[in-house]
């Protein structure tokens, strides 16, 4: 691993630190998903509201990851990681011991404010590194956000059968405990720092549009599209992203540099991001209730959560691997062939799905074509986008550029969740037709971002 020259080294602890930080955080995010009924049976609470158990945890991250990236570029990357770390410790041993449901969402609060370690890594990545190194590191980092997600579906219910539900808490925490010191006593001071001061109006208006806005795609279908709530959360979203847009402008300590956002390169990254984003997020929601569906339905497995979990894993080892290897592709062919082969290979992984075969074996196949494509994607975006920022920005560009894949994902889920709930039985299983639909809809959103791949400018680093 190449380190830089240009002044103190990294040590040699610091991109291990970063790689599993990220992992835990990705891993946190979907450990909880797979055993919902199991913790709804528990706390003897409705559907909606073990709902919130996801929800609360996307709309902390959604305020949290773009403004951790512009503290950190204010006031030193190292400082936001190991505060976003502690965070995540804390979210996690709150969890382990929450005596109740509402203590529980207050901890999946607390992890979600974590989420601002992943913009980190990669802007920590960026100074820490020699440039050479950087959009392989980046893409590693990238692909292991991806595959912590996997794990988490996969470890789920082992974890839980082997040691209980509270070690889906408890393991994660401990392992957070023991990097919130390595990263004090191993990650290097930030070398690089914005000089431009965070404006705490800018910055409220930016977690309040970004929540409401997540809120109303979350919660859209459990309040009714024309219901007063969501009608009154989606004017208040208009209201604080338009005053935000005139605070932006007029002020001279933007959250959120409008400039930066509007360059090509960023604004076409953020697109690819967005689209994509809105295909992993809802395929990862559909695949496990499509293997999980009875075979007398005409369509599914049977799959108990740990066999699903296991057709699912291919996509974890492909994602890093490709997602690994996305930058010396890069070098050879370049970054718009290899977030070509990556979208095509989404989109083909839908519908290989959706229109060929239903056995186990398409499925292992399918899955593992989707974790190259994501890999390819999101290990390329990541490394682009941080060589193509000035490097006192990187972390609010990356921090944005995760929230607006996680954004996509929320109408993404929205929107599929909504196709299956229409063609739902009386007995509420949702029909062939809609899931093969869907999976079809998702191969075409990914496609979608083809063109914004094709009009891509070249990287060009500055430092």
């Amino acid at each position: 691993m190449q380190r830089r020259t240009d002044g103190d080294s990294a040590p040699g602890g610091t991109f291990v630190v970063l790689a599993l930080g990220v992992t835990a955080f990705a891993l946190l995010q979907t450990l909880i998903v797979p055993v919902l009924p199991l913790l709804r049976e528990r706390f003897g609470v409705s559907q909606s509201s073990i709902a919130w158990l996801v929800t609360a945890n996307l709309l902390a991250a959604a305020v949290a990851t773009p403004l951790s990236g512009r503290v950190g570029d204010r006031v030193g990357k190292h400082r936001v990681l190991v505060g976003s770390l502690v965070l995540l410790t804390a979210g996690s041993l709150l969890a382990a011991v929450a005596p109740g449901f509402h203590v529980l969402v207050a901890a999946r609060v607390l992890q979600g404010l974590g989420a601002g370690i992943t913009p980190m890594t990669y802007a920590i990545a960026r100074d820490e590194f020699a440039a050479d190194a950087v959009a392989t590191l980046t893409g590693v980092l990238a692909a292991l956000v991806a595959v912590g997600g996997g794990i988490g579906v996969v470890l789920a219910g082992p974890l839980e059968q082997l040691l209980g539900i509270r070690s889906l808490f408890w393991v994660p925490g401990a392992v957070l405990a023991v990097l919130v010191v390595a990263s004090v006593r191993v990650v290097p001071p930030s070398p690089v720092r914005s000089e431009t001061p965070v404006n705490p109006a800018s910055a409220l208006l930016l977690g309040t549009w970004l929540v409401t806005l997540l809120l109303a795609l979350t919660q859209g279908q459990a309040w009714g599209w024309l219901s007063p709530g969501l009608l009154g959360t989606a004017a208040l979203c208009a209201l604080t992203f338009g005053t935000w847009i005139r605070v932006e402008r007029r002020t001279a300590s933007p959250t959120l540099d409008l400039g930066l956002m509007s360059m090509p390169v960023v604004a076409l990254l953020n697109l690819v991001a967005f689209l994509v984003g809105i295909e992993m997020f809802a395929s990862l929601t559909l695949m496990p209730l499509y293997f999980q569906a009875a075979p007398a339905g005409g369509y599914g497995f049977g799959s108990t959560t740990t066999e699903a979990g296991l057709l699912i894993l291919p996509s974890g080892f492909t994602m890093f691997v490709f997602g690994a290897l996305a930058a010396r592709f890069s070098r050879l062919f370049g970054n718009r062939s290899v977030l070509w082969w990556g979208c095509s290979a989404c989109a083909a992984a839908m519908l290989l799905l959706a229109l060929i075969g239903t056995g186990e074996g398409w499925a292992y196949l399918a899955t593992g074509v989707l974790g190259a494509g994501h890999g390819l994607v999101f290990a390329t975006v990541a490394s682009h986008l941080t060589l193509s920022v000035p490097q006192a920005q990187t972390g609010v560009a990356g921090g944005m550029n995760i929230n607006l894949r996680q954004i996509g994902g929320a109408l993404g889920i929205t929107v599929t969740s909504a196709l299956l709930a229409a063609s739902a039985t009386s007995a509420g299983d949702a029909s062939e037709a809609a899931f093969r639909g869907c999976f079809v809809l998702l191969a075409g959103v990914v496609l979608l971002a083809v063109p914004a791949v094709g009009m891509l400018p070249g990287p060009r680093p500055a430092r």
